[in-house]
């Protein structure tokens, strides 16, 4: 019979030291890391020595949708944006669950290095994350 399971996880680390620190990249997100195994000098230009990379036409449109969408879930925007309507049902069940507290919008959890939490703002910070529906992830590292 052929052998369908590994006895061993591939991406198991079975000698990892945990670290004293995290390093210089004070914040990490799904994109920030695409952009680091891309090209690691990127990271270290925009992350570590602050050089701001001019955004484009579209990430900019992206980030006043994801703001409409904020404003209007929260109830701080009175009108659903027509940029929104193409999922207006999606966004007025977000909002009625918002408004039942079943949804939160940037919520931030932080964890130490142990994984106990912390918040947000802690010294002891080494991972957190930061989420508006489960839709946008960020990790902040300790200062």
């Amino acid at each position: 019979m052929i052998k369908l399971t590994q006895d061993t996880r591939p991406d198991d680390v079975v000698d990892f030291e945990k670290p004293e620190t995290l390093g210089d990249v004070r914040a990490w997100s799904y994109s920030a890391l695409k952009v680091y195994e891309e090209c690691p000098y990127r990271t270290y230009i925009s992350r570590v020595k602050g050089v701001k990379e001019p955004s484009g036409a579209a990430a900019d449109r992206g980030t006043e949708i994801h703001q409409y969408a904020e404003d209007y879930v929260n109830g701080t925007m009175g009108e659903m944006h027509d940029s929104l309507h193409k999922f207006k049902d999606e966004f007025e069940e977000l909002r009625a669950l918002y408004i039942d507290a079943k949804v939160e919008l940037e919520g931030e959890w932080g964890f130490d290095l142990d994984w106990a939490p912390v918040g947000w703002m802690q010294k002891e910070l080494g991972l957190a994350s930061n989420s508006m529906h489960s839709y946008k992830k960020t990790t902040r590292l300790p200062e």
